[in-house]
C-alpha cells in the first residue's frame, strides 16, 4: 500500500512546519543574529557540505541495514 503524492506532501510539510521554527530559532542564537544581515556563500557553502557528508553516511548506514537485512531472509529461508 503507497501513499498518494497528496499524502507524501502533507506529511512532509506538516513535519517541515513542526521542527522548523525552533531550529531557526536555535540557529539564529548560534550564529549570531538576523540571517538577513549574517548569510552568505561561504556559510551556505558550508551548510551543503555538512548536508553532503551525511547523506553519505546515512547512505552506508542504510546499506549495511540493507545487507544484514537480506542476510538474515536468507538464514531464515534455509532454515525453513
Amino acid at each position: 500500500m503507497g501513499r498518494t503524492s497528496g499524502e507524501i506532501r502533507d506529511v512532509a510539510i506538516e513535519r517541515f512546519v513542526k521542527l522548523s521554527a525552533e531550529k531557526f530559532d536555535v540557529g539564529q542564537e548560534e550564529h549570531g543574529g538576523c540571517l538577513d544581515e549574517t548569510v552568505t556563500f561561504d556559510r551556505l557553502e558550508e551548510e551543503i557540505i555538512d548536508m553532503w557528508f551525511y547523506t553519505q553516511s546515512l547512505k552506508v548506514k542504510v546499506g549495511l541495514l540493507e545487507v544484514s537485512l537480506r542476510h538474515r531472509a536468507l538464514v531464515a529461508e534455509v532454515e525453513n
